[in-house]
């Protein structure tokens, strides 16, 4: 049964905002069985220490009989001094309010103070790779997945300081887009497996390739990788691909020209989707919108190869390539002429449990492949540049449960349609993970939520 730990918020940089953002994606991607196997098993290697011998400096438990304080009460006790302004100790205080024993906050609190702290350090070194977002990334993975506990929470200080040292935009107090944060940390995982894998090509490859004599684009990468695996290498190429294996898709445009009828295509990948929202729509209508038929005329006519001229034309796009995890980034948040700043759309918009995409081309491998919703990215606020992340992720064995950093609670399966966008309050759906199944499985859920109902 895998653990479940919340992510503490890792605050650890003055200027730092809630880590909102990051805690959401790291929990949505940790229970995607396929990646987190895959940022598990990547290198191979021989560990210079076992996960266990890890596991014991890392996990420490809190003193159960301390006191509970909150961080004003902490901060006032670290500095020895009461609230105090012009030097002046104001009079007796009045008792402080009962806590509200339902809200996050207190919660929260209660994680902190009762359950198992796992601290996550560099292992950089063990996996035979230089300090990288994916490194930090797989200390929190292996560190959860080693442990023996049940229920925790996990500091993710170590990533969020690489964060923060290769990427000036996560370093000022500027509230965070989850959605670029997954962007960004997908790119970067890719862009940290190739660079250690070319780093690891045996001098004689990696020669033949400065030379020439061995071309590096996508039609020769596969003979490098059968030349390394029967070299019988530790790490090799052929098992460097598993981001764009789970996330990656193919979008081809269309483009039709209406004086001869010739249609052009250019194909381009996509880690994610990111799509227009309509009021009282679903996702499924954002979706057909997204390949709905574009008019090119006037100033914006299209340059026809085969007519040789300016050009008439109809454009659309099509999903040529299906990925096996397809993350939707719903665009909440648009550019407003009249406000001359972006404002949150709170449009009512549907997302289903299941999903198939219809707006594929003729030539796509397995055009009607059943999606399933696995987690959803929660946005709570009335705009853009402030506010607070959370997640709501299927689990294996546990159900739906949300994620609101360290906080981890189950919560029912209706419960994920609460973020539509039209019930009151500020919280809507922001990004949904689909993930591949099949009809049988779907009916096997079905069938087993009729009996225990």
């Amino acid at each position: 049964m895998a653990p479940f730990f919340g992510k503490l918020r890792g605050n650890t940089h003055p200027c730092a905002d809630s880590t909102s953002y990051c805690n959401s994606i790291l929990q949505c991607l940790y229970y995607s069985v396929p990646f987190r196997e895959s940022v598990i098993n990547y290198p191979r290697r021989s560990p210079i220490e076992t996960l266990n011998e890890s596991l014991a400096k890392n996990l420490h438990y809190p003193d159960p009989n301390a006191p509970m304080e909150d961080k004003q009460d902490a901060k006032q006790k670290a500095t020895g001094n009461p609230s105090v302004k012009g030097g002046v100790v104001p009079p007796a205080q009045q008792p402080p309010k009962p806590e509200d024993k339902d809200s996050p906050e207190y919660k929260k609190k209660v994680a902190m103070h009762r359950l198992p702290i796992l601290e996550t350090r560099d292992n950089a070194m063990s996996y035979g790779m230089q300090e990288s977002l994916f490194t930090s990334l797989k200390d929190i993975f292996e560190a959860i997945v080693a442990t023996q506990e049940r229920m925790g929470v996990i500091r993710p200080y170590s990533f969020l300081e690489v964060l923060r040292r290769e990427h000036e935009m996560f370093r000022t107090a500027m509230h965070q887009d989850a959605h670029e944060f997954l962007n960004l940390l997908l790119n970067e995982v890719v862009a940290n497996v190739e660079a250690e894998a070319e780093r690891s090509l045996p001098p004689e490859i990696d020669q033949q390739s400065e030379s020439g004599e061995l071309s590096t684009n996508a039609t020769t990468t596969g003979s490098v990788a059968t030349t390394l695996t029967n070299s019988n290498t530790s790490k090799s190429p052929n098992n460097t691909r598993w981001v764009h294996e789970l996330f990656e898709g193919t979008l081809t445009s269309e483009t039709q020209c209406l004086t001869c009828e010739n249609v052009s295509q250019r194909d381009e990948v996509f880690l994610d989707l990111s799509v227009d929202l309509d009021q009282h729509s679903s996702v499924t209508s954002c979706l057909r919108k997204f390949s709905e038929e574009e008019m090119l005329c006037e100033r914006n006519k299209f340059h026809c190869d085969n007519c040789g001229g300016l050009q008439e034309a109809e454009k659309r796009m099509k999903i040529k390539r299906l990925p096996r995890i397809l993350a939707l980034h719903l665009k909440r948040f648009k550019y407003t002429e009249d406000l001359q700043r972006l404002q949150k759309l709170f449009h009512r918009v549907v997302y289903p449990y299941y999903l198939r995409l219809f707006n594929t081309t003729d030539d796509t491998e397995d055009p009607d492949r059943l999606y399933e919703l696995y987690a959803v990215v929660v946005h709570i606020g009335g705009g853009p540049y402030h506010g607070h992340y959370v997640a709501i992720i299927k689990t294996e064995d546990r159900g739906w449960l949300l994620f609101d950093d360290e906080m981890v609670e189950p919560v029912d399966k209706n419960y994920v349609r609460n973020f539509f966008g039209d019930r009151p309050g500020l919280a809507c759906a922001y990004v949904l993970f689909y993930q591949e199944t099949t009809f049988e499985a779907m009916q096997r859920e079905q069938e087993k939520e009729e009996c225990d109902a």
